[in-house]
């Protein structure tokens, strides 16, 4: 994954260029920010 939690892939992976595409936050991302969130009280 890269910085902005996308899978990095594909002829620009590893690269800066791969930023400019779009992507998805990657779902164990998601559930593992979400998780920290609903066990904070």
């Amino acid at each position: 994954m890269n910085h902005l939690f996308i899978e990095s892939e594909g002829p620009y992976e590893g690269t800066t260029a791969e930023y400019n595409g779009h992507g998805s936050v990657d779902k164990e991302v998601v559930d593992d920010i979400a998780g920290f969130i609903l066990n904070r009280s």
